[in-house]
């Protein structure tokens, strides 16, 4: 097993995955340095921070199955304790992928309806994901 934790998003598209990643990297630039950031792939987000010692890749691109795998690998190899990113519900190969890295976790994304909005939504999936992170920091 690999030593990088995964933490996945997954939900179906124009769900709001990508603006809960934003909300959880916003969270964590408030106490992280940013280590490097790709701005090819803007509005979403690609880059490293260190927060508490944890050095974080994260990826919002979750409809491009292929990217997501690389991705994966590449943050592995820039020695990544955390690699957060989003997945699109149709795909199979980057859950494998996530599954030979060790304590990774699946999170689902929280669906809006008509007793909670999409921007609660959002902010619930991000508490959950910045809970774990700063479990993994301590």
């Amino acid at each position: 097993m690999k030593t990088m934790k995964i933490l996945m998003l997954k939900g179906k598209g124009n769900c709001g995955k990508t603006t809960t990643i934003k909300k959880v990297l916003d969270v964590l630039l408030k106490e992280s340095q940013m280590i490097e950031k790709e701005t090819a792939y803007e509005p979403d987000c690609l880059c490293v921070l260190l927060y508490k010692g944890l050095k974080i890749g994260i990826f919002s691109m979750g409809d491009y199955a292929r990217e997501i795998v690389a991705k994966i690998d590449e943050y592995a190899e820039k020695g990544c304790d955390v690699f957060l990113c989003a997945c699109n519900d149709r795909f199979v190969t980057p859950l494998r992928k996530m599954e030979t890295y060790e304590c990774s976790m699946l999170i689902h994304k929280t669906l809006c309806d008509t007793s909670i909005s999409m921007e609660e939504a959002n902010d619930r999936d991000a508490n959950k994901i910045i809970n774990q992170i700063y479990l993994l920091s301590v």
